[in-house]
């Protein structure tokens, strides 16, 4: 099979397209479409355990499913698949039930499109989809990102107490010292915070040495 050069051809997409043999014609008609695209595709029929191993296997730009209706199965799943493989997941439903949306929603579907004539914009709900995608995707980051700051904060503050109480030192000194620890060793503020801390019991006060018990 002969190619064109890679420099001319444009980038393709590649669309896990996830199908439910109530719907088959409407999946037909949806290939057709995407064939018409930059997409490569991948086509499975729908279990719980097909949309994980495909998704490790296939590591798609997006996953399209095809479905009637999206089950508690699939549902499952796909709370599951955004947990552990994260990607932009349209869902094509004949019902257009709020609730059933918005547990679609919930469980980390990025478009949730009703009516079997929204296949053929499906190039613009890959657009939409991947954007809406990218967008929650770096909220999150920026959310874990502030809780390890909050989380690291605490432990420095536990440390630094820790610091003024035994060795008397001021809150300046308490935080240098902690930061002097964790650039010499290599460590996050965090790790060295919760050495100290949890040495705090061995500490002898204004020492900071261990504590022996013997004076020889």
């Amino acid at each position: 099979m002969s190619h064109a050069s890679t420099s001319s051809q444009p980038t393709l997409s590649h669309v896990l397209l996830v199908t439910d043999s109530n719907v088959a014609q409407r999946s037909l008609v949806l290939q057709e479409v995407l064939h018409t695209g930059p997409y490569e595709i991948t086509q499975v029929n729908f279990t719980d355990v097909t949309i994980l191993k495909a998704a490790e296997d296939v590591q798609p730009d997006v996953i399209v499913i095809d479905t009637c209706a999206p089950n508690d199965t699939m549902l499952a799943a796909l709370t599951q698949l955004s947990q552990i493989n994260p990607k932009p997941v349209i869902v094509l439903s004949e019902h257009d039930d709020v609730a059933l949306m918005q547990a679609s929603l919930n469980a980390g579907v990025s478009a949730y499109i009703s009516g079997s004539d929204e296949v053929t914009r499906i190039g613009q709900i890959i657009a939409v989809a991947n954007t809406r995608f990218n967008i929650t995707q770096a909220l999150k980051a920026e959310l874990a990102e502030a809780k390890s700051e909050l989380s690291s904060r605490k432990w420095v503050d536990q440390a630094k107490a820790i610091l003024i109480e035994k060795q008397g030192m001021s809150e300046a000194q308490a935080y240098q010292s902690i930061r002097k620890m964790a650039m010499n060793n290599g460590q996050k503020m965090s790790d060295v915070a919760k050495n100290i801390i949890a040495m705090a019991p061995m500490l002898d006060t204004q020492t900071g040495k261990p504590s022996t018990g013997d004076a020889g």
